[in-house]
């Protein structure tokens, strides 16, 4: 019995309750076994893919790609790539992979999809009141071509039901699409251009300032290697803390086609004024009062976050609010625009195993990547996670992790993403 979905709707943006009712039908649906087909872009299409991303039962997702934008960015959920460079014409090509097809919403590009499936007789159904074509034409013929209607659902659970009287079986999970260089994936933070600052040189002690030149040459090494493996095959960068340092390879990686960097930015970042992480605040003051303590280091590392910045207040450290060495909103947004994926360092920067809830606070943060529309992807603050922490950002919707080799571990899941820190 074929049991494949396609879920089609609106590319524009979705207001919040729209979008939690399309992530909550994709995620049922993939519990249930369905595999799922899309368009690979924006709006109700990264809403399908991260509900699908939410279940714990693995199905495939294919985005049958257009062909605009910069796709990783626009929709970066794990799933089968069909990049098609047709356009509009992949409409096709997302209805005719598809045994029943779902519009929620949608304008023009939805219904052609939805025109294309009434010709192809597919079984089609749509979620009443969730404004566009498919509201208009719920409980419609388009023609005499066929002697059915096209099902108007009004719930989630309507739709869901619906497609499971036409497919009770579900589907069995298939092949996984390979998408990144599988070997090293190394970490940065701090960059120099020249001899190390006072404070780069503080950063250099523990193998977080890596010189430039020497750093672009490495870069070239693993864009051939990358390209030879696989020319369609992508190298991940990674950046961590949201140094502004990184401007300094916007061109580099401009040059390096095989490459894709990756900054972390802690949530601290996106807020008003821009307030550094606690480490950030002592490496600068101790730089520029010309002293450091170690063990000062350590406490602050043993530390929450919020206990951090209040043990630093009570040392006499300012806040250092908006500093020139962190990357502003504006920057952020302009290496968005670049293609660079902004994903995230945690809710806050300290151990989270020691924390007794964390679902509440992960699920914050993902909720606040949607919003900004950045991807979302975690690396774990100092390295330290559990395979219950995994569990947990995975529930709340983070659909790839991210690790350190350099700090010790236990053997990492199917799918941990464990970096070198390159120094």
């Amino acid at each position: 019995m074929r049991n494949v979905i396609a879920i089609i709707g609106t590319a524009g943006n979705l207001p919040r309750p729209l979008r939690l009712q399309i992530e909550d039908l994709s995620e049922q649906l993939t519990s249930l076994g369905f595999d799922i087909v899309s368009g690979g872009m924006t709006g109700a299409m990264r809403a399908v893919a991260r509900g699908h991303s939410k279940s714990l039962v693995n199905t495939n997702l294919t985005h049958i790609e257009p062909g605009w934008g910069f796709p990783l960015v626009l929709n970066p959920f794990e799933a089968g790539i069909v990049r098609t460079d047709l356009g509009s014409m992949r409409n096709h090509l997302v209805i005719r992979s598809a045994d029943l097809v779902i519009a929620v919403s949608g304008g023009a590009g939805t219904l052609s999809e939805i025109a294309i499936a009434w010709q192809e007789k597919k079984p089609i159904a749509v979620l009443n009141g969730s404004g566009g074509w498919s509201e208009k034409l719920a409980d419609q013929s388009i023609d005499q071509r066929r002697t059915d209607s096209i099902k108007g659902c009004d719930t989630v659970q309507d739709l869901v039901d619906w497609a499971v009287s036409l497919c009770p079986e579900g589907v069995y999970a298939g092949r996984m699409n390979r998408g990144f260089y599988p070997f090293e994936v190394p970490t940065i933070h701090r960059i120099h251009d020249s001899e190390p600052g006072i404070v780069h040189t503080l950063h250099a002690e523990y193998g977080m300032s890596i010189k430039l030149e020497d750093l672009i040459e490495r870069l070239k090494e693993l864009d051939s290697r990358a390209k030879e493996w696989d020319p369609e095959c992508t190298a991940l960068v990674t950046f961590d803390d949201g140094w502004a340092d990184v401007l300094l390879l916007e061109d580099t990686f401009e040059r390096l086609p095989n490459l894709t960097p990756v900054l972390f930015i802690p949530e601290s970042q996106f807020q008003i004024p821009v307030h550094p992480l606690p480490l950030q605040r002592y490496y600068q003051f101790s730089s520029e009062q010309g002293s450091y303590s170690n063990s000062i280091r350590e406490e602050l590392k043993a530390m929450s976050e919020e206990s951090a910045h209040l043990r630093l207040d009570e040392l006499g450290v300012n806040e250092m609010l908006n500093p020139s060495w962190l990357l502003t909103l504006d920057e952020i947004s302009h290496l968005s625009e670049k293609g660079w994926i902004i994903a995230s360092h945690g809710p806050s920067h300290e151990d989270l195993r020691k924390s007794s809830n964390i679902l509440e606070p992960l699920h914050r943060v993902t909720e606040a990547i949607e919003e900004r529309v950045h991807t979302p992807w975690l690396a774990w603050p100092e390295g330290q996670w559990s395979k219950d922490t995994i569990l947990t950002a995975k529930k709340a919707g983070f659909i790839r992790q991210f690790g350190l080799l350099d700090e010790p571990h236990e053997e990492p899941p199917i799918g941990m993403v464990m970096r070198k820190i390159w120094s």
